[in-house]
């Protein structure tokens, strides 16, 4: 408990200082307190997140952290992070609308889709998988893609154009101790997210 508690204080430490980044760029995000983060809509309303310690690093814990933001955009994703779980939340700066998704948002060339992935499968306490969203008109987001189910965990995810993702697949052998990994893909063919080989998506 004491290690995964400095853990958390190391990872929070390293978020304190991207999202002083952020709010020193930013007239639209501040920090009311120490435990409580707002962003300013387009719309003049306020969202707040309200840090939850309990105690400090207890099992009902949670902190947010402004991790990122997109102006082209108009998006922010804040980061919720607590004893063994972690969530991402995407905030349309226009319409406060909030949407949770696998991992932060990368937008796509066109700025019409958000990529989101998440990598966790040595300690498996969040869902390994990839999201992919449609930016709407309004800025909402349509989920277009998703698969949670994999045995694999991808990792440097990037968009190669507006309808091919690469990243890698990778898996963890826990007799060797060891992590393994190849490179794959998703491309939209025919309105649909499709990998090269199928059979190689459950590796």
């Amino acid at each position: 408990m004491f290690i995964l508690a400095a853990v958390l204080l190391a990872t929070f430490s390293q978020h304190d200082a991207l999202e002083a980044e952020i709010l020193e760029n930013s007239s639209s995000a501040f920090r009311e307190s120490e435990d409580v983060l707002c962003i300013v809509t387009t719309m003049g309303d306020t969202l707040t997140f309200r840090d939850n310690e309990d105690p400090p690093y207890g099992l009902q814990s949670a902190m947010y952290r402004l991790v990122d933001h997109v102006p082209e955009l108009n998006f922010w994703t804040v980061k919720v992070m607590g004893y063994e779980f972690i969530d991402w939340q995407t905030v349309n700066g226009e319409t406060g609308e909030i949407t949770t998704t696998i991992g932060p948002g990368i937008p796509s060339p066109d700025g019409t889709r958000l990529l989101c992935m998440n990598e966790d499968i040595h300690a498996g306490f969040n869902p390994n998988g990839i999201q992919i969203w449609v930016i709407q008109p309004d800025g909402s987001l349509e989920l277009e893609f998703e698969d949670t189910s994999v045995p694999w965990g991808p990792r440097n995810g990037r968009w190669v154009n507006d309808t091919t993702i690469s990243f890698i697949m990778l898996s963890y052998d826990y007799q060797a101790f060891d992590y393994s990994g190849r490179k794959s893909k998703l491309m939209l063919i025919d309105g649909m997210w499709t990998p090269p080989n199928w059979e190689e998506w459950d590796w």
